[in-house]
């Protein structure tokens, strides 16, 4: 095998590799006497079919599969044997293959940059710290009861905060557009989902009342081809309901599988910083087991969530940090697939709402090209650093934490034994928990070197970042 190595433009190689005919013809053969001897075809006992005939019957798909297998293979070998760290898969050009001449191929791909990591300690950021205090607790206790309330038909003018159906028909300029016409559609007035001014021209209706708006939409609106027009609306009240909210009682914390999983969640041990034992909390508060269960078990989501934010928080803010200081020469390949990814996660393009607003579908966010692009090189940047600390430290992630992690995501869940036990028994799964348990390590470590700075917040600041 000869290989030469010629560099393109940038970070972009190229492998000419060729392989002696002798080789090439050697190797095909072998894989024609296997097929000879183990193939069925008529008039041939099994083991019997001559060597020619084979050759004749199946050599043009043989040819085709080992010279595939020989480049592979030896693409791999010179990539190796030349020390190169590939960034992507290579592509291989290749001319009509001879029989009896040798085989030419080229392989062409990006290799990945060399990375030197910056003095860590030259990094200052600010980390928020709070705790969960009991009026936190009712809080959140408040937004489960919101989450699970009930809407009653009423007989009254509508009001703020109600949930009203309605039919309606816009038109701007006295024409129709698309999207501005819907039947029976639910709209919880005061929720700003419609255009300014449609909610409140709603309230004070009663069922059964139609009426007719007149609306300027604002020059700042996102779709610029409505922006600063008029806009007619034709609305027909369809029915009101009022919010019921659940009573804080039994049936609501068992609502939550509070009562039955009390022993379940003994048993899972689950993080309780700064937690005092449950009995000793209900005796002192006055509040039953079960709903001193429901608190311990909100408080713990709670931290675990406080916990997600300043994990997240803290890995933009080195990414921030460290974007700045590290110049590298990005693949093209690796910036373009995960282009690509954060462009299918954000989702397509805009379209028209069938709500009365003319706006970007909800969850269609539509990025420019240049702001995908720019934050695929952070993360591509990012990728090669870490890799570079794992490269350096050999770190690997830690199984305590692994098991932890799964524990984490598991207890959201009515079985957590049955998702623990559907992490462990693939191996893709648990491979995929262990490269986040290892970001999260990585982060750390470079968090240890940085100059970090805490500052006490409430939860809900802590939360919001």
């Amino acid at each position: 095998m000869r290989v030469s190595v010629s560099s393109a433009e940038g970070l972009e190689r190229k492998l000419t590799i060729e392989l002696p005919a002798a080789v090439v013809d050697a190797s095909i053969d072998e894989r024609l006497r296997e097929t000879a001897r183990d193939a069925q075809l008529k008039g041939f006992r099994k083991g019997r079919i001559p060597l020619h005939v084979a050759r004749q019957r199946f050599g043009p798909g043989i040819r085709q599969k080992v010279i595939s297998e020989l480049m592979s293979r030896s693409c791999a070998k010179a990539i190796e044997q030349q020390g190169l760290r590939p960034a992507n898969q290579p592509t291989i050009e290749l001319s009509k293959p001879e029989a009896g001449k040798d085989l030419r191929f080229v392989a062409v791909f990006e290799v990945l940059p060399q990375v030197e990591l910056p003095d860590f300690s030259e990094i200052s950021f600010e980390e928020l710290t709070a705790e969960i205090t009991d009026d936190d607790i009712d809080s959140m206790v408040e937004t489960l009861r919101e989450q699970r309330q009930s809407w009653e038909l009423v007989e009254r003018a509508a009001a703020e905060h109600d949930m009203v159906n309605i039919d309606f028909a816009g038109r701007i300029g006295g024409e129709a557009f698309p999207g501005g016409e819907a039947k029976k559609r639910n709209v919880l007035l005061g929720s700003g989902h419609m255009i300014p001014g449609f909610e409140d021209a709603i309230q004070g209706r009663s069922p059964g009342e139609r009426f007719t708006c007149q609306l300027q939409i604002p020059e700042d609106y996102e779709n610029d081809s409505f922006a600063g027009k008029g806009i007619e609306f034709d609305i027909t009240l369809n029915e009101v309901r009022e919010s019921r909210l659940p009573e804080v009682d039994e049936q609501f914390y068992r609502s939550f599988g509070v009562g039955q999983g009390i022993e379940q969640d003994s048993e899972q041990g689950s993080e309780r910083d700064g937690e005092q034992d449950s009995e000793q909390d209900a005796e002192a508060n006055g509040k039953s087991g079960i709903e001193q269960a429901f608190r311990e078990r909100i408080r713990r989501d709670m931290y675990r969530e406080l916990q997600t934010a300043r994990r997240n928080r803290r890995k933009e803010k080195i990414t921030e940090a460290l974007v700045k200081r590290v110049d590298l020469a990005l693949p093209e390949s690796m910036v373009a697939a995960e282009t690509e990814r954060l462009r299918s996660h954000f989702g397509g393009g805009a379209e028209q709402h069938p709500d009365g607003q003319p706006r970007a579908a909800g969850n269609a966010l539509q990025l420019p090209e240049e702001l995908l692009r720019q934050r695929a090189r952070h993360v591509v940047t990012m990728q090669l650093i870490l890799a570079e600390i794992v490269a350096t430290t050999g770190m690997k992630a830690h199984p305590a934490r692994v098991v932890e992690r799964i524990g984490e995501i598991a207890s959201s869940y009515e079985s957590p034994r049955d998702i623990t036990r559907w992490y462990h028994e693939d191996q893709e799964r648990l491979s995929r928990i262990e490269a986040m348990v290892l970001e999260d390590q990585l982060f750390e470590h470079i968090a240890s070197q940085t100059a970090l700075t805490e500052r006490k917040v409430s939860y809900k600041e802590a939360i919001r970042g």
